[in-house]
């Protein structure tokens, strides 16, 4: 798609001549290309490189000269300037596909006439490359990417993108996660890569998934809905109302291996005598009943 700005001028010349000069500008939308010094178009990729990226057994050929890569560079390459780096914290095909993404070695990777953003590379993928061009500091080109994870969300990428929303503390993505897994929950909830999540990620996410208050709210809410949380390593502040008991104790009984029982029995242990006085614990089922005086022992 093409726009058009035409200006025209008119002056008055000596003699009667009437002299008109039209300035057109044009702008066109295109697929994304990334800046590259104007000296790239001299280049040919493999025998006018002058530096290595060895990654596992592969070594990609780039130019030092890009200023794309003097941050990752910088105070990086081996006292004995051997001309290489070594990258091992990231797999070869990100880091394959984050060069070849420098130098435009893939056709059509952004689309930016489609809504929404659309691209030739897996989501997962993407968020591995964002991960690295966030670590060694590549930026410019890579600032697009960050529309490929927000508009191309699914059941089977969710995690990898709520995890890398989280990391790297992107606010409207993570917003952008948690209304997907509001429409999409019950889809999500039962995945392996969900139940794996940390359990302080996934109180995050049901807070501003559902807009609940407190972690009691989180913990009955995921009752309630057959998630479990996972609270072992989580410091959970002290039950002191019956409202926090009751939104709690169910949850400690069907998942007894996350501790929540040693929260729950101090309170029991003081507080028993109104606890079970109260209209919510008469409708509790007797074996339930049986469950809450089981604190007693703890």
């Amino acid at each position: 798609m093409m726009f058009y700005d035409m200006m025209t001028e008119v002056s008055l010349m000596p003699h009667h001549r009437l002299e008109l000069k039209w300035t057109i500008e044009v702008e066109t939308e295109a697929w994304f290309v990334p800046e590259l010094p104007m000296q790239y178009g001299r280049f040919d990729f493999e025998e006018d490189t002058d530096f290595e990226i060895v990654c596992g057994t592969e070594e990609i050929k780039v130019h030092k000269i890009s200023q794309v890569f003097l941050n990752v560079l910088s105070n990086n390459v081996d006292k004995t300037n051997s001309g290489k780096f070594k990258i091992d914290d990231s797999d070869v095909i990100t880091v394959q596909t984050v060069f070849d993404c420098v130098y435009n070695r893939h056709n059509k990777i952004l689309n930016h006439q489609l809504s929404p953003v659309k691209c030739d590379l897996p989501v997962e993928l993407v968020v591995k490359m964002l991960y690295f061009a966030d670590k060694y500091g590549i930026t410019g080109i890579f600032d697009q990417f960050e529309q490929v994870p927000m508009y191309n969300l699914s059941t089977t990428n969710f995690c990898v993108v709520l995890r890398y929303a989280d990391d790297s503390m992107k606010k409207a993505l993570f917003s952008k996660c948690a209304l997907y897994y509001k429409r999409n929950y019950e889809n999500i909830k039962t995945t392996d890569t969900f139940t794996s999540l940390p359990g302080q990620l996934k109180i995050k996410l049901l807070q501003t998934a559902f807009k609940l208050a407190t972690v009691f709210d989180v913990i009955e809410h995921a009752h309630q809905n057959g998630i479990g949380i996972g609270l072992e390593q989580i410091k959970l502040p002290l039950v002191t109302t019956l409202d926090d008991f009751f939104k709690c104790i169910p949850y400690a009984c069907k998942y007894p291996n996350e501790n929540l029982q040693d929260f729950c029995a101090k309170f029991w242990q003081e507080k028993k005598d109104g606890i079970q006085e109260s209209a919510v614990y008469q409708e509790y089922s007797e074996q339930f009943k049986l469950f809450c005086k089981l604190l007693d022992n703890f």
